[in-house]
């Protein structure tokens, strides 16, 4: 029988109290610094403000991640200043950080969407394309951060690197509806065998 999504989820009553600390440490905690404490960019070394938290299984790293795109997209609106561009590499550098570990638990899961490959193995290859998919835009986010890192004039270029995030972000919607399509797929067929 096809395993579904159910089997990983965080519900709102059983999100460990670890997780729950990480989400209100680090993902919200920009509109908070921001708003409350204007002046903390002057106060605060630019590294390790936000801390990526240690997460248990895939679902908790989706549910972070989302956060985060969610923080970052907020980011994208503000005003290109050098406070957007030190908040902007926070919510970066915690998105790269956490690449490996998302890659490490999908491992520990049996592998990238291997709940679809362990029923129908011979969707090996339109796995691989979105599993490749996934790992070049995992390669442009690096990119766009050591770009930004980079810059001496953020608000120059802030225009492009803004776009290009934008772009990202929608790249990276279309890839998990096309997993979230696979799956359902997969489900639906599994199934339809079942009946």
């Amino acid at each position: 029988m096809f395993a579904g999504s159910e089997s990983g989820r965080v519900g709102r009553d059983s999100t460990p109290p670890a997780l729950l600390f990480a989400k209100v440490e680090s993902a919200h905690v920009i509109a908070v610094r921001r708003n409350l404490i204007p002046h903390l960019s002057e106060r605060v070394p630019m590294e390790n403000v936000m801390k990526s938290p240690n997460l248990n299984s895939v679902a908790e790293y989706n549910e972070f991640q989302y956060l985060l795109l969610g923080d970052l997209r907020d980011l994208l609106e503000e005003t290109p200043d050098e406070s957007t561009r030190h908040w902007l590499l926070e919510v970066l550098n915690v998105l790269v950080n956490l690449q490996p570990q998302e890659r490490q638990l999908q491992e520990d899961d049996g592998g990238y969407l291997s709940e679809v490959l362990e029923e129908f193995p011979s969707w090996n290859r339109q796995v691989m394309r979105l599993h490749l998919r996934k790992l070049q835009l995992d390669y442009r986010l690096r990119e766009l951060r050591d770009r930004i890192r980079q810059e001496k004039s953020y608000v120059a270029v802030a225009d492009q690197l803004s776009c290009e995030l934008r772009d990202w972000l929608d790249l990276l919607r279309d890839l998990h509806r096309a997993e979230s399509a696979l799956i359902m797929d997969a489900m639906l067929l599994d199934i339809g065998v079942a009946d």
